[in-house]
């Protein structure tokens, strides 16, 4: 998306990883919902870095994690693929995020 193109964004998934993300200053973090509305998206509040997505629904939570943040970039297994998904529905939207996004656990400071 424009989003991601204008931000210089790399995510990583993995469907059979585990991912666990902990949120120290819940103050300080923007959860944004583009269009769809099916993800919130986390972005710094004091330095606009864009750090992933979350798809949230009852049978869990899936995320993308934005490469550009990790200290250690070297162990990425491939180079990036680019993707277009504006034709999407939510519905579809959602089950390709369900398959092929990692499962997540957030947590922040305020528990939520």
């Amino acid at each position: 998306c424009t989003f991601c193109r204008k931000h210089g964004v790399r995510t990583v998934m993995d469907p059979k990883g585990r991912a666990f993300i902990e949120v120290h200053r819940p103050a300080e973090l923007e959860r944004y919902q583009f269009g769809l509305g099916t993800s919130e998206f986390f972005v710094c509040k004091k330095c606009g870095c864009y750090a992933g997505a979350v798809l949230t629904e009852a049978a869990g939570a899936w995320a993308v994690i934005n490469v550009n943040l990790l200290d250690d970039q070297s162990i990425l297994p491939r180079e990036a693929q680019v993707g277009s998904y504006g034709n999407e529905t939510a519905e579809s939207r959602s089950a390709r995020r369900r398959l092929q996004w990692t499962p997540v656990t957030v947590k922040s400071a305020q528990g939520a």
